[in-house]
């Protein structure tokens, strides 16, 4: 079981980093001066799909119940030389964690917690099938909520040898694939994506989320709202935490 938090949820997120006033304003200018590069790390580990690369090396974990040690301190382990990092490579690897720090909590809360330990799913299919709804929901709840300046800012990244485990035409394909899908002229992908990776497919993805009360029966009564919001609560704490402490740490 593998669906994690989809770009357009890192992307919202990001979006919600760089307004938040509760961040230290120095590096909240940082960011948006290479924000570019601080986006692109923030749907950069999923990169792996057009890439070809093992999810485990690009996120730097296994599912499990709990996570140690944790994503970030196994990359920063890994490549100590991200720790030096200077200019659009510290942005983009601020980005890289923020999206690293997500995936931890959701693993840990969301899939673990109310897909893989929960027994009471009629059949690991309709388990498989419902955890792609809930992301198409969050996915198109979040599309679009950031400035119109992404799509370009993003387009415009020029990775560079920034992060060992992927090289830079895979990182070029996946900016452009996401970019494509967010200028104003373009439409999100996702449902069409997700539904080629599950047996309903793009048309049974489409009937579930049009139908409230097949929502409610289906997928809410298993994963609340609520326990959606708390854990989506608790992914941008981690977020927020770990792009602050990298930021201080690599200060200069």
């Amino acid at each position: 079981m593998a669906p994690m938090p989809t770009p357009f949820m890192h992307l919202h997120a990001a979006h919600r980093f760089l307004s938040d006033e509760s961040v230290s304003a120095a590096v909240r200018q940082f960011l948006s001066a290479h924000l570019g590069a601080f986006l692109l790390g923030n749907i950069a580990p999923d990169a792996r799909v057009s890439g070809g690369l093992d999810r485990a090396n690009t996120h730097f974990f296994d599912y499990g119940p709990k996570i140690e040690p944790h994503a970030v301190d196994a990359m920063l382990a890994a490549y100590p030389e991200l720790k030096f990092a200077k200019e659009d490579r510290r942005a983009f690897i601020a980005g890289y964690i923020a999206h690293l720090a997500m995936d931890v909590v959701w693993a840990e809360g969301m899939l673990y917690t109310y897909f893989y330990k929960r027994k009471d799913w009629a059949d690991g299919r309709t388990r498989f099938n419902m955890l792609h709804v809930l992301l198409c929901y969050l996915d198109a709840r979040d599309y679009r909520q950031w400035p119109e300046e992404f799509s370009a800012a993003l387009e415009s990244a020029q990775p560079h040898d920034w992060i060992p485990v992927i090289p830079d035409n895979a990182l070029a394909a996946w900016r452009n694939l996401i970019a494509y899908q967010i200028c104003a002229e373009c439409d999100s992908q996702t449902v069409p994506l997700l539904g080629g990776r599950v047996d309903i497919g793009e048309a049974g993805l489409r009937d579930i989320l049009g139908n409230g009360q097949r929502m409610e029966d289906e997928l809410w009564h298993y994963v609340p709202p609520g326990v959606v919001a708390d854990i989506e609560g608790q992914m941008y704490d981690a977020m927020k935490t770990w792009v602050e402490k990298y930021m201080m740490e690599t200060e200069k």
